[in-house]
């Protein structure tokens, strides 16, 4: 059987979603991605970060400064199995008591879609990690600035994330 990553779900429903994003925003998001993955994984390990893209350090510094904040995991692929689907959430920490899904958007405006992304990594993150995590989407445009928005929970975009996970393996059913 075919184990859908969260993209897969999204695309299936925000069909053309990325076709109004330019092929240079998009090798940017996931040059400045990597680039964070880099700090976060020496940040973890308690080693010296390595020189990050100038775009990623407002949000490396926002990071930095939350007293008691605690890197669980970076870029790490989790894997419903009871849902059967997967994905690899930025960042995973615990601040303040509670354990937060932190998913990074180097754009100027949040949508729908990337909501829908955090439920669907809230409920990976519950299903292995048996804890209900929060949702933190940290939102840095190309002007610098951090925006630090709380996604509280949705239940109408899960159900949706979910509609879209059950299309996804009716149409690869026997695979």
């Amino acid at each position: 059987m075919t184990v859908p990553r969260v993209s897969d779900i999204l695309s299936l429903l925000y069909p053309g979603s990325l076709d109004y994003v330019g092929q240079e925003d998009l090798d940017r998001g996931s040059r400045l991605h990597e680039s964070m993955k880099e700090w976060g994984l020496a940040v973890q390990a308690g080693k010296e970060p390595p020189p990050i893209y100038e775009e990623c350090v407002p949000v490396a510094n926002w990071l930095l400064e939350q007293q008691g904040m605690e890197i669980v995991a970076c870029e790490v692929q989790y894997t419903h199995l009871g849902l059967n689907f997967t994905g690899r959430p930025d960042l995973i920490i615990r601040w303040n008591g509670w354990l937060w899904v932190v998913d990074y958007k180097f754009s100027e405006s949040l949508s729908e879609q990337n909501k829908m992304q955090m439920e669907a990594y809230r409920q990976l993150i519950k299903a292995n990690l048996d804890s209900p995590p929060m949702g933190l989407l940290l939102q840095c445009g190309k002007n610098g600035m951090v925006k630090a928005k709380k996604c509280p929970v949705d239940s109408h975009l899960l159900a949706a994330f979910l509609s879209g996970l059950n299309v996804f393996h009716f149409q690869h059913r026997g695979e």
